[in-house]
C-alpha cells in the first residue's frame, strides 16, 4: 500500500459503506468482502458492508473478522422500506461514503440519502439500458468507476460532460500463493471446468452439459466438473444419470478453501454465460493457470480471456466452443505455456496489493472537500432517480420474450440470436420514448 494514498482518509477518519456489491459471484468468489478486507487495513476497521437482504449461510461462511455486514431481518418487498432501513442504518453508523452497483434499489435507495454522502457507483456491465441510465442520472453521483474500459468508453461517449467522474478499475482477485499445478501424463483426457451458479437463462449451464455430448460424439477424452449451487443442479444431476455421463461431475456448492485444489486437477475453464458482472470466478481460474474458454459477452469478461490467450465464441455456439477444445486437445503439449501465459497475465494487474491501492486513491480524490453530516438535522426524504428495468427486473412482456428466444435458440441458434438483438434495440427504443 502507498501511505500517501490513504493518510488523508486516515486523518478524516473515512466511514465507508459497501451496498449490495455483489456479495457472491459465482457461487465461490467474493468482491465486496475482498474489497472490505483490504480497505479495512488502512482505514482502521471503518468499512462496513450493507446488503438489503437478510445474509445468506454462504456469505457468512466467507466472511472475515475484519469486515462487517449489515443486513435486516427480513426481506423488504419495496422501495420504500429499503430506502428508509439504508437511511437509518447509514445514520446509526455515521457513514459518509458509500460504493454501490447500478441496480434499481441501490440507486434509488442511494439518492435518498444526504446530498453530503460522497456517493460512488461501480458500473458492472455494458448493457445499453444500463449504460444510457447511468449517462442520463450520472450527475446525481459523485463518481462513477466502470470495471471494463469497454464500459468506460460507452460512458464517456454518451455524457462527456463528466468525463474527470468517471474512472476504470476492475475488480481485484486472491492470488494463488504458488504457480503449482498437477503434472499431467501426455495421454491424460482435457479436463474441463464450470465453476459458478449453476442456472440457465444467464449463466447458461447447459452449456456445459451439450459441450460434454459434443466432445463426447467425437470420442474426444475429457472430463468436465460443474461446480456451483443452483435451481439447475437437480435437473442436471437427473439428466447425467439418464443419459450416463461418465465423465460429467457435478460437485454442488464449493468452499472457498478448496478453490486451490480444483483448479489444480483441470486445465480449462469454461464461461458460457450470455451476461456476466464481476467475472471473479473466471479471472481467479485464469491466475491458477487454467486457460479460458468463454462466450464472447462485451465488457470486463472479454477484457480477460483475450488477456490470458484464451478463447472466445459467440453465446451458445457449443460447436465453436467444441472445436476449441479439440484443437488444445490435438495439442496439448502447448497447455503448460498456456497456462503459465494465462497467469501472468492477471498477476501481473489484478492482484489486490495493488488494486486495493487504486481504490483507495479513488476515494482520497472523492473525499476531498466532502462535507460531515449533520446527523441531528438530516431527515429521510424519498427521491427515486429513475426506473431502471435491467436483467432480472424486467417486464412481463420482456421476460416472455426472453424465454421465447430461449426456446428458439434450442432450435436454431444463429437465428435467435438475430432475433434478439433487433428485439432488443426495438424495446430500448420503446422505453426511450416513453
Amino acid at each position: 500500500m502507498q501511505f500517501a494514498a490513504f493518510r488523508f482518509l486516515r486523518n478524516r477518519n473515512m466511514r465507508l459503506g459497501i451496498l449490495e456489491l455483489e456479495w457472491i459471484v459465482g457461487g465461490s468468489c467474493v468482491f465486496s468482502v475482498d474489497l472490505g478486507n483490504h480497505l479495512s487495513i488502512p482505514l482502521q476497521g471503518q468499512v462496513v458492508g450493507l446488503s438489503f437482504t437478510p445474509l445468506s449461510d454462504t456469505a457468512a461462511a466467507v466472511l472475515s473478522p475484519k469486515f462487517r455486514i449489515v443486513s435486516p431481518k427480513n426481506r423488504m418487498a419495496t422501495f420504500q422500506n429499503q430506502s428508509r432501513w439504508l437511511f437509518s442504518t447509514v445514520k446509526e453508523l455515521e457513514l459518509d461514503t458509500l460504493l454501490f452497483t447500478f441496480s434499481t434499489p441501490s440507486a434509488n435507495a442511494i439518492n435518498c440519502l444526504p446530498p453530503e454522502i460522497s456517493k460512488i457507483g461501480v458500473l458492472h456491465s455494458v448493457d445499453p439500458e444500463l449504460i444510457e441510465f447511468v449517462a442520463r442520472h450520472g450527475d446525481a453521483f459523485d463518481r462513477i468507476v466502470s470495471i471494463s474500459l469497454r464500459g468506460l468508453d460507452l460512458l464517456r461517449s454518451l455524457n462527456p460532460g463528466f468525463e474527470n467522474r468517471h474512472l476504470h478499475l476492475p475488480p481485484g482477485i486472491l492470488m494463488p500463493d504458488d504457480s503449482y499445478r498437477r503434472p499431467r501424463a501426455p495421454n491424460d483426457c482435457l479436463r474441463i471446468l464450470y465453476l459458478g451458479r449453476v442456472m440457465q437463462p444467464i449463466k447458461r449451464v447447459w452449456d456445459s452439459v451439450r459441450l460434454s455430448e459434443w466432445l463426447n460424439r467425437i470420442d474426444l477424452p475429457f472430463h468436465m466438473t460443474i461446480a456451483g449451487n443452483g435451481p439447475e443442479v437437480e435437473p442436471i444431476r437427473s439428466w447425467i444419470h439418464d443419459h450416463s455421463l461418465r465423465n460429467v461431475s457435478l460437485l454442488g456448492p464449493v468452499a472457498r478453501s478448496q478453490l486451490a485444489d480444483l483448479f489444480s486437477k483441470n486445465d480449462v475453464f469454461f464461461s458460457p454465460s450470455e451476461r456476466e458482472a464481476f467475472p471473479l470466478a473466471i479471472q481467479e481460474g485464469i491466475a491458477h493457470g487454467l486457460v479460458p474458454i468463454a462466450a464472447n459477452v462485451p465488457g470486463r469478461l472479454a477484457e480477460a480471456v483475450e488477456q490470458a490467450g484464451g478463447f472466445l465464441a459467440p453465446p451458445g455456439d457449443i460447436d465453436g466452443f467444441g472445436r476449441t477444445c479439440r484443437e488444445l486437445f490435438d495439442n496439448r503439449a502447448s497447455l503448460p505455456c498456456l497456462s503459465h501465459a494465462a497467469s501472468k497475465s492477471i498477476s501481473t494487474e489484478l492482484g489486490w496489493e495493488p488494486v486495493a491501492d487504486r481504490w483507495l486513491r479513488m476515494l482520497e480524490a472523492s473525499a476531498r472537500g466532502v462535507q460531515s453530516v449533520d446527523w441531528h438535522k438530516a431527515k429521510y426524504h424519498c427521491a427515486p432517480v429513475g426506473p431502471l428495468h435491467y436483467a432480472g427486473s424486467s417486464s412481463f412482456l420482456v421476460r416472455s420474450l426472453y424465454a421465447c428466444l430461449a426456446w428458439i435458440e434450442s432450435l436454431t441458434p444463429n437465428l435467435a440470436k438475430i432475433i434478439r438483438r433487433a428485439s432488443y434495440q426495438c424495446i430500448l427504443m420503446w422505453r426511450r420514448g416513453r
